[in-house]
């Protein structure tokens, strides 16, 4: 059985690697509700891959991803502290990378590393850029927002975006330090979550303690509620292959974890997954190309799931 196991998990690698860049599957990581540990999953195909962290994390509320690394940040809380912190791991075999404080704590939904500048984060009344070994490379002031947790930016237009609790959005231009230059937008679209930039004109969220997506345009600097999931808060949004993006969430007792994937307009092309042993998404962040590393992370998760199968026996 190992032999057979093995040799699947074999075949499977040689068959990723022959795939195109826009081919049918996805890594996605999650963060969901009371979990120390980050889950892989293929949103595509419905499949879980297993996890990672759980010794090196602490209630995690958001990722981001350095795909040409194969780093994944993620924010989360010292135990039994209130101070947060930022821990890199290798998002294929978990290892430890390095982790730095952020000196406060926050209700950070989302961040967004931006190849060639860092990982920006927001810090209550602003965002910090910082670089790999957790140095702070600039600092972007609030301009009187002062419950900022989601940060998404443009690269068509060079801005960054940061996105208050009570649905205001301020816009960064992304290479000054300490930049006040910004538009303060009051929609009428309260409690933005998960804010994540999905294309160079638009970012999608969610509206706390409710099923609708939100969508943040780059161009008007306007915030409006696209569309209505029944049952499925939205918590979390990533661009993927092919103009689609995964949405997460989870129901209204976070108890289960569900993905839907839209097209890149807003548009929904598939049903609910509810995904196995979830209790709730709260982050995501998805590998869009297949590399090396995350074929050997996918082969590893089907030897974990035939190894299961056969003690289950």
């Amino acid at each position: 059985m190992k032999a057979q196991a093995q040799l699947l998990a074999i075949a499977t690698l040689a068959i990723l690697s022959t795939m195109p860049a826009n081919a049918s599957f996805e890594l996605t990581l999650l963060a969901e509700n009371g979990s120390n540990a980050i889950r892989r999953v293929d949103p595509e195909n419905r499949v879980v891959l297993g996890s990672f962290g759980a010794n090196n994390l602490h209630l995690p509320t958001a990722l981001a991803i350095d795909q040409a690394n194969g780093i994944v940040y993620v924010a989360n809380r010292y135990v039994g502290s209130s101070t947060n912190r930022i821990t890199a791991l290798n998002y294929n075999t978990g290892a430890f990378i390095n982790e730095w404080s952020l000196g406060a704590s926050i209700a950070v939904t989302s961040m967004a590393y931006r190849p060639g500048f860092g990982l920006y984060v927001p810090v209550n009344n602003g965002i910090r850029l910082y670089n790999a070994s957790g140095a702070v490379q600039a600092t972007f002031d609030g301009g009187g927002l002062t419950s900022i947790i989601s940060v998404s930016y443009s690269e068509t237009y060079n801005e960054v975006f940061g996105h208050d609790f009570e649905g205001s959005t301020r816009r960064y231009v992304s290479i000054t330090s300490g930049s006040t230059f910004g538009i303060s937008n009051y929609t009428g679209v309260n409690f933005h979550f998960g804010f994540s930039a999905v294309n160079g004109t638009n970012s999608y969220g969610g509206q706390s303690s409710t099923n609708n997506l939100v969508r943040f345009n780059h161009v008007t600097l306007s915030t409006t509620t696209t569309t209505a999931i029944p049952g499925f808060n939205v918590r979390a949004v990533s661009a993927a292959h092919s103009n689609r993006m995964y949405v997460g969430g989870h129901d209204v007792g976070l108890t289960s974890s569900y993905i839907t994937t839209f097209d890149q307009q807003g548009n929904q092309v598939s049903d609910r997954w509810t995904v196995t042993g979830g209790a709730g998404i709260i982050s995501m962040a998805t590998v869009v190309a297949p590399e090396p590393g995350t074929m050997i992370a996918l082969s590893a998760g089907i030897l974990a799931l035939l190894r299961r199968k056969k003690s289950a026996k």
